[in-house]
């Protein structure tokens, strides 16, 4: 039986993660709205984790994903990895961030995703700070390490100081393997998406997923994405499939799973009672 898809965008804009990246063609609003085109389609609202430099870039993006019924959540001021922070320059980022998509909106910031999936055992001390800062929810681990360390054994949802984790979802068929979301959704057979969903989807029912922009920029000029370390094999994935995105997730749809923003999944859940 089909559950919760907790679809998301991270917004952010992979040219400021590369060398000399602002000279390539801008994409984020473009690809934005095709993601809120297609929600608006399926009669669908999503949550937006949003970098704050991408948030002072185009603020009336911001406006428009909030006007349009969807909820913007946090991914840090700079895209930058939680493990590289100190606790003083994390909880000073996050409050950067959130002032930096205040300025386009007033409204509640309750969900922070770190990119890269980078709170690990080591960056606990991360959830205290988030609480601090007003966050109700994170979608910040990834419970295996690839190719940056993880959180191993880390499968299921819960409550860390406070504040509720959702893991991104693997699957361990001898190796665990992440399938829901990025590079993975788009490169993976689609005869294994729906057995991968259904089979590790969490108790609750949910199955985290995430995309960003360029996942459907068939347009994107050709460059090395940040943190492949140069492989040209995995490049080429970066740039597979990207015309097959809404095509799966429509089918994927057409199977039962519902999409939800990720506080209005925890209140309809009963897993968060706050407003």
């Amino acid at each position: 039986m089909p559950g919760f898809f907790l679809f998301s965008v991270d917004l952010e804009d992979v040219r400021s993660l590369i060398p000399d990246g602002m000279n390539f063609k801008e994409a984020v609003p473009r690809c934005t709205r095709l993601y809120l085109d297609w929600l608006d389609e399926v009669n669908a609202r999503a949550t937006f984790f949003v970098v704050g430099e991408t948030a002072e870039a185009y603020p009336g993006l911001i406006r428009e994903i909030s006007e349009r019924g969807h909820e913007l959540a946090c991914h840090t001021y700079a895209h930058s990895l939680v493990f590289d922070h100190s606790p003083e320059s994390f909880e000073a980022d996050i409050i950067r961030n959130k002032e930096a998509i205040l300025q386009s909106v007033d409204v509640p910031l309750r969900g922070f995703r770190a990119p890269m999936h980078s709170l690990t055992e080591q960056t606990k001390w991360a959830y205290p700070i988030l609480k601090k800062q007003g966050f109700v929810y994170s979608s910040s681990v990834v419970p295996i390490n690839y190719p940056f360390p993880g959180w191993p054994g880390f499968h299921r949802a819960s409550w860390q100081e406070g504040i509720y984790e959702m893991p991104l979802p693997t699957a361990r068929p001898g190796v665990s393997l992440p399938f829901s979301g990025g590079v993975y959704f788009r490169v993976l057979p689609f005869a294994l998406l729906p057995l991968l969903f259904n089979r590790f989807k969490d108790p609750n029912g949910s199955v985290v997923s995430y995309l960003h922009p360029y996942d459907v920029d068939e347009q994107q000029e050709r460059f090395m994405h940040p943190n492949l370390n140069n492989n040209r094999f995995f490049n080429h994935l970066m740039y597979l499939n990207r015309n097959q995105v809404f095509s799966r997730l429509n089918r994927l749809l057409r199977k039962g799973w519902k999409i939800l923003p990720y506080h209005r999944f925890l209140q309809e859940t009963g897993i968060i009672t706050e407003l």
